[in-house]
């Protein structure tokens, strides 16, 4: 893995990462049961995409999932976040 990729990588792990707390969080203040439901239900596809990321998955074709997982970290997560810390 090149340095500029390894970079990358860590930057996108600290992207999703922080996306995870913050779901964390938002199941944690919630109270009503659906949307707390909901929540856990968001929080474990990002669980997920997080150890896709890591590494911590095998399957056939774990890279073009990864590449997947990969873009919507750039294109999704990462605006969202940028929004939210804009408004603090």
């Amino acid at each position: 893995m090149a340095v500029r990729e390894a970079i990358e990588l860590d930057v996108l792990l600290d992207i999703i990462g922080e996306v995870r707390m913050n779901k964390i969080q938002q199941v944690a203040e919630t109270t009503d049961a659906t949307r707390k439901e909901a929540l856990r239900a968001e929080l474990k596809v990002i669980t997920e995409e997080e150890k896709i990321m890591q590494g911590a998955r095998s399957f056939p074709n774990v890279e073009i999932v990864r590449q997947s997982v990969a873009d919507k970290i750039r294109n999704q997560y990462a605006p969202m976040l940028k929004r939210q810390y804009e408004r603090l």
